[in-house]
């Protein structure tokens, strides 16, 4: 049986872990108190006679955290390779939502409200100019505005960190969950990571 190994993350860390930034690692409700997650990178073999002397602790225990789960280790075989100089472009923003996600601040608050960053490439990620549109897809329960602002104003703010590039255009941002984004949006776009962003 293929097995991984469970690594502690500190709280910043498991928070982005358990939204699928990370996808090295896979979150486990059953262990969350302890900040444990599987770390995908590292799987052995183990024979099924060593196994019967450990103890068992659920890693999953209903239907939606066994369906995250299987997404996380989905993603990690499957996630998309964006190209090294988009790498490159998005580095200042991918920077940002890692250092701020886990602040006490408004900034803060809107980050760990959001249930994922998705980038489309129009026409194509290898055409010679590329249109860029980030979706910032909230939490389906986040309220409307932070600190007073509106989540545009926020995303925004944050597509202002990205500098200018000969080959990516036009970077704009669209604030929505996941009840009402066009479902060939989410198939036509492609997760953004905070840890090696595919390299």
């Amino acid at each position: 049986m293929t097995m991984c190994p469970l690594v502690e993350v500190d709280e910043a860390q498991y928070s982005l872990v358990a939204k699928g930034y990370m996808p090295r690692y896979a979150a486990l409700p059953g262990v969350s108190a302890r900040r444990l997650v599987a770390d995908l990178d590292r799987s052995m073999t183990v024979d099924k006679t060593v196994m019967v002397r450990w103890e068992r602790i659920a890693g999953v225990s209903n239907d939606i955290e066994g369906r995250a789960f299987a997404l996380a280790l989905s993603r990690k075989a499957s996630r998309f390779a964006f190209p090294d100089d988009f790498n490159e472009y998005v580095a200042p923003l991918a920077k940002r939502l890692r250092e701020k996600h886990d602040k006490q601040s408004p900034e803060g608050n809107a980050l760990r409200a959001l249930a994922e960053v998705r980038v489309m490439a129009e026409p194509h990620w290898d055409a010679p100019e590329v249109d860029l549109t980030f979706y910032f897809i909230r939490e389906q329960d986040a309220v409307a505005e932070f600190d007073g602002k509106p989540w545009l104003v926020w995303a925004e703010k944050w597509m202002a960190l990205l500098t200018n590039s000969a080959r990516f255009k036009n970077p704009h941002p669209i604030v929505q969950d996941h009840a009402t984004m066009i479902v060939a949006e989410y198939l036509q776009s492609d997760q953004l990571d905070l840890e090696h962003l595919s390299a």
